[in-house]
This record gives C-alpha cells, structure tokens and sequence, in this order.
C-alpha cells in the first residue's frame, strides 16, 4: 500500500518520465537527478517549519525575519508538554482489535432545516492506512474500516488525527485534546524543535512539538510566548505573571534601561519588569506612571498629588520657568509647579490655581481682583490698559484694576465721570492723583505740568510722582508731603541733606553759596567732617559748610621771609603742611595736604629752619621711610611709613591726619616726593 506521500511522487515521476520521452520537456541532468535523489531518500520527518508537502494544503505563512536564535529545545519552568520519545496516549499503531462502530445518528442539530424524511446517514468507512476524501482531507483508516484518532507515528513522524473532527489529520495550528498547541505542515508532518513564523506571529516549538507557552530563555535572551495568544511571541508593552515587560520587534526582554515602544518610553529594571515612579538614573528625576504600566511622563502630569512638568525628553524641569505647549509654568527646587502670585525677576505674575500654575495673560481675576498681564506674564503696575474700543480701565500701584477712563478724540485719556462725562481739576483715583487739564476737556496731563505755579511730574499714565525722579539724567525731589510738588533749595531726605537748585535739578560736587562752600557726594548727599576729594583731606562743619584750614597759615606766611622763592608752613595742632610760592608779603599757597607730626610725647620741634639735605630712604627700626628731606636736624619730611623693600610697594602704616610720629611730619607717599622733586636748599621752613 503506498503512502500518500508516494501517491504524488509516482503520478510526477510518470508524468516526467513521459514528457523527457516524447521530447516536449527538458529538465536539466542536474535537476533530474536531484529529484531522483530525494525519491531514493528514506523518509524522514520534515523539520522545516515553514515547508509545504502538498501545494494548496499549507498555511501559506512566510517568516520575513527571524529571531537570531537557535533551534536548541528549551523547557520552560512549568508547562504540559508531550515526551517526543513516548507515544501520545491515542492510537499510534494500528489496532489489533476493531474500534467500536460509529454512531450512525445524525446531527440532532443539523445546519440546514432536515428534510421531512431524512434518511440515515451512512458510516463511513475507511481503508486500512491513509485515505483521502472528495474535499481533499486525509483520514487514516484502522483495518476495522474506523478513522484512526489521536498522535500518530509514521516513518517517524508525527501525525495529530483531531478526535473532534472524526480523526481529520490536522494541518497548521491547532490544539490537541491536552490543550497543548502544535503546528503540522502541508503535509501534516508535526514540526519542533525552534522558531516558526506563522501569521505573522512568532512562536517556538519544543522538542517535543507543543508550542512553548511562558518565559522562554534562548541564547542568553527572555523571550515571552503569551499563553492567552496561543503561545504568540509577545512584543512591545505586555504583561507576564502579574508585571509589565518591553520587547522591540525581534521579541528579545529589554532588560535595565530605557526601552522605547510605540513612540513611548519606560524604564526597564535588572529582571525587565517596567518601573513606576520616580527615579533619577543619570542625575535627572524622570516620573513613571504606574496607571500607564510605567510610561514615561512628558508635559503636565500629576506625582503623587502634585503637578510637574518635562520636555520632549522626559526629565523633571526644576527651579524656573516650563513652557509646555504654548503654556508657562514657574517650577519650584522639587520640580512641582508653583500657583498663586510670584515676583521672580522684579516682576509680578499670576500662576493659576485651578489650571494647576499655568501663568496667566490679559485679563484675569486673581483673590477676587481683576489684573491686566502682557504676553510675557508680567503684571501692569501704574498704568491705563484697553478694555474696549471706548473704555481703558487702570492699574493701580498694586497691579489690581479700578479707574475707568474714555478714550478721547486725540488719542488721550479721560477719567470717567458718574455721568460717563470726563472729569477736570486735580482727582483722586485708584490710589493716585491725576491732574484732568479743564483746558484739554479733562485730558490727563503727562510730563511736566504746571499748575498754579508749582511743578509738578507725571508719568506716562497720567499719575503724579513722588519722591525721587531722574529725568534726562538729573534727579528731581517730589514732595510727598505736598502731592507730589517739586522741591527747590535745601530738602533734607531720609537724614541727608541735598541742594536743588531753582530748575529742580539735584547738585553733586562742590557748590557755593554765598562765601561758603559745600561738597555734595555723587549720591547728591552733602558731606560732614575730614573728606578725602580728588586726592586731598578737606574738612567740613557739621552743617556742611567747608573749613578753610589755610586762611590763618596764610596770614602768618605773607609776615616771613625765604632765601628762595618757596616757603613751607608746619600747623601741628591741626596736622597740615601749606607750601607757598613767591615772596614775603606776596606767598600764593601752591600745595596744602594733611600730615602725621610728632606724637604728644615725642612733638615736632618748633619754630624757623631751612631745607638742608635730602635722600631717597632711611630705616627707623622695622619701618623704611621714602623721599626725605631734612628741615633741621634728625627732623625731616618723609613719607609715611612702609615695609622694608627696594620701593615704597608695600605700606605698613599710611595714617595721617593725626599726631604719631617720632618727631618728624610724615606725608603721604606723593606729597613727600612732590618736597623732594621740588623744593630747593635754604627754603624757609615754619613750624608752630
């Protein structure tokens, strides 16, 4: 009895034979005798998953790629599979006893209506070995005439006779009565041992030929083979034994990092199983959404209570602003967004409760007040802003808006009366003053206004200023106390004393009145006691006015007379040095500097001497004094004191201004040396 299998190959093998005789066919020798070759072979079990015994009886499944693994037989923990060594328990030899007879009753539920007499339907009866029917189907027929049913060995290969289709061989997929799945080629060979594409899908076969169902490790890779999809390798975002795993297209587990499935992003433990959470694995905080099986958040999202914001890259935006979408947010040092008011730059914003901190823009209410902010966010302060094409509502000096004022034909502002008419004169509104020119039809003044003789300045929403103003680079005091009128003259601010001259305008530097001069610091402020200006000690009265320390040297020096055309005053009571030039009864002060001359117990001497010699330093102890000059004696003018070292570039005590040295008048390094480079032998010098 031939084999199916042989059936087709001996109709082939004539059909060739007669085509190569009667010369209409030419196969080539080594074509021919590949065939003859495989004819000869003994038969084997196909192994092929993907191959096709019969034309028109497979599948048709292709794989297009295939999972570098290999066709070694991993046994999963636990699983039902069928030992390829032991037979099924089913019929797998021929039966030595005749199986029982077949049921002849008919279907109790037939598809179409039964016609009113049907007859009996006839048993089918079947030869021993393989049979096949009118629609193509095998059946393998026992020597009693019944289909044999169950796993059935031949040739050594495993054919699988569905009981429930009355022992119909089965092809393809299919589940036998263990639950267990199986693949069977055209031919109804049962495949094992590897991967096969089926459908589409990936699935791996066992060495015993069920499909394997769970974890799955090939070549040092996890692979998941999902038992509710028909052992179907799994890919992308799924779920095994209760937790969440990730796999790309090949179906291998991504296993400790960042895994990339569907354009969204989950972060992969050491075991695979997707985390949830927080978790900073490069020094960045990344949220993981635990209701999304651990999906990256991007954008505004809500952690444990509170909203936080990321990029495109997922990484938590911390301690500034977030723009997400075309919406700012204001993040806090923990990355949650921040609600309510915040002036992180000078400025005021309105970060919206109810819209989890989205910053605010135009009009909005905030505590119960309306405010105005521009595009960048920023609150309005002082200022008109359009509600309408006729009505401008104003911004008082804390953002919130209250006046309302008209639009008027020249482009200014009006404040609006109960009567919708413009209001005139000075008016009081959201807690500023507005000057409404009657002469204007009620327009606000800007700028610079007079009214009544008094001067006045307004900014540009029409509300007059107080305190300090620099306009055009001069700073102008506005009275407060007087509504904002400009002070002129002596105006005492915060304990300081400053001069405004008749314009307005705030004095700095030396100023005269009268015979009496003054110094005004660059704050504007006046000056009191010993100043250093310009490189020269000055001393002023407590009320500023500056004490003129020559005008009684210079009295003494007209009545002495100098064998050159020099003369130097020494006042020790008020620590100074006046250097004169010209003759007796003619001296014109040329230098006037402060200076360290001889403590109470060690005083300078006293009266009139002459420059003798000079040298450029001398040792005193642990000091060194630079540009001397001797004006009688060990007594001489010398700088102040410094470190020993070849120039004067390390000072050790600079100090003058007082009574301290040893007896000799220190000066300050530049005056000391301006003596040396200057004054000649035999000037007059004196001391008193």
């Amino acid at each position: 009895m031939y084999k199916k299998e042989h059936l087709g190959n001996r109709v082939m093998g004539m059909t060739l034979a007669l085509l190569l005789l009667s010369g209409t066919f030419f196969v080539s020798p080594h074509l021919f005798g590949a065939w003859a070759a495989e004819q000869a072979a003994p038969e084997e079990a196909v192994t092929d998953a993907n191959e096709d015994a019969k034309a028109g009886e497979t599948d048709g499944d292709s794989p297009t790629t295939k999972p570098d693994t290999g066709s070694g037989t991993q046994t999963p923990p636990t699983t039902d599979e069928k030992d390829p060594t032991t037979p099924p328990a089913t019929d797998q030899e021929k039966p030595t006893t005749p199986d029982s007879k077949p049921d002849p009753t008919p279907d109790p539920k037939p598809d179409a209506k039964p016609d009113p007499k049907p007859e009996p339907e006839k048993p089918v009866t079947y030869k021993p070995g393989w049979n096949k029917d009118d629609k193509g189907q095998w059946h393998y027929g026992n020597a009693d005439g019944k289909a044999r049913t169950g796993w059935l060995k031949e040739g050594g290969t495993w054919y699988y006779l569905d009981p429930t289709q009355g022992g119909l061989m089965r092809t393809g997929r299919y589940q036998d009565t263990t639950g267990n799945w199986y693949y069977s080629n055209g031919s109804g060979a049962m495949q094992s041992g590897g991967w096969i594409f089926l459908g589409g899908k990936w699935y791996y076969l066992n060495g015993n030929g069920s499909m394997h169902r769970g974890w799955l490790l090939d070549r040092g890779k996890w692979y998941w083979l999902e038992p509710a999809a028909e052992c179907a390798m799994a890919t992308g975002l799924y779920q095994a034994n209760g937790r969440w795993y990730t796999s790309g297209g090949d179906g291998a587990c991504r296993m400790g990092g960042w895994s990339l499935v569907n354009g969204k992003w989950y972060w992969t433990t050491s075991s695979g199983a997707t985390a949830s959470g927080w978790i900073k694995p490069n020094g960045l905080w990344y949220w993981l959404e635990p209701s999304k099986h651990g999906e990256m958040a991007t954008g505004l999202y809500q952690a444990n209570g509170r909203w936080y914001t990321s990029g495109p890259d997922g990484s938590c935006r911390m301690n500034g602003w977030s723009l997400i979408g075309d919406k700012w947010y204001w993040a806090d040092s923990s990355g949650a967004t921040v609600s309510g008011w915040i002036r992180p730059d000078g400025k005021w914003y309105w970060l919206e409760p109810s819209k989890h901190g989205e910053m605010a823009t135009g009009f909005y209410e905030a505590n119960g007040r309306e405010y105005y902010s521009v595009a960048s966010g920023a609150m309005v302060a002082r200022t008109w802003v359009t509600k309408d094409s006729k009505t401008m509502l104003f911004a008082d000096a804390n953002g919130a808006l209250n006046a309302i004022g008209m639009k008027l034909a020249d482009g200014g502002i009006a404040l609006k009366g109960k009567d919708d008419k413009p209001l005139t004169g000075w008016q009081n509104a959201a807690g500023c003053r507005f000057y409404a020119d009657p002469a204007k039809g009620g327009k606000l003044a800007t700028g610079w206004v007079q009214v009544d003789g008094k001067w006045y300045l307004t900014d540009g929403a029409g509300a007059i200023r107080t305190g300090w103003a620099a306009v055009n680079g001069s700073w102008y005091w506005l009275e407060p106390s007087k509504n904002g009128e400009m002070a002129t003259g002596w105006k005492a601010v915060n304990g300081a004393w400053y001069y405004l001259s008749d314009s307005g305008a705030m004095a700095t530097g030396w100023l005269q009145l009268g015979s009496t001069w003054y110094y005004l610091s660059g704050s504007g402020a006046m000056v009191t006691g010993r100043q250093r200006i310009g490189g020269t000690w000055y001393d002023f009265a407590s009320n500023g006015a500056w004490i003129d320390p020559s005008a009684s040297m210079n009295a003494k020096a007209q009545g002495i007379a100098s064998s050159t055309p020099w003369l130097i005053l020494v006042d020790t009571a008020n620590t100074r040095v006046n250097v004169y030039h010209g003759s007796q009864g003619h001296w014109s002060l040329q230098q006037s500097w402060l200076c360290a001359p001889g403590a109470p117990a060690t005083p300078t001497v006293k009266g009139y001497f002459t420059v003798g010699s000079k040298g450029y330093y001398f040792d005193s102890g642990a000091s060194r004094c630079f540009y001397y000059t001797q004006f009688r004696g060990n007594y001489l003018f010398h700088s102040t004191l410094y470190n020993k070292r070849p120039t004067p570039s390390s000072p050790q005590d600079n100090r003058v201004g007082m009574q301290l040295s040893h007896g000799c008048v220190r000066l300050e390094l530049q005056n000391a040396k301006w003596i040396y480079d200057n004054i000649p032998r035999g000037t007059k010098v004196y001391v008193f």
